[in-house]
């Protein structure tokens, strides 16, 4: 759910706040992501905090680029 928070950002252009309230609102993109509507989301921290892994880990660009290939 996480890897697919980030993916919404990239292509919506989103802050990790901004991903977050959007997901909160958008009953397209919790079906997106497989929540049910009474779900909790990610905070933006927790998202961010994602990210900064895969960074660290040299994975969120190659992931990213994979990706989008795909599509």
């Amino acid at each position: 759910m996480l890897f697919k928070m980030l993916l919404i950002e990239m292509w919506y252009d989103m802050s990790d706040v901004e991903c977050e309230d959007f997901v909160k609102d958008s009953v397209s993109a919790r079906i997106f992501l497989d929540l049910e509507i009474n779900q909790p989301i990610p905070d933006h921290s927790t998202i961010s905090r994602f990210r900064s892994e895969l960074v660290r880990k040299k994975a969120y660009d190659r992931l990213l680029r994979k990706i989008n290939k795909q599509l």
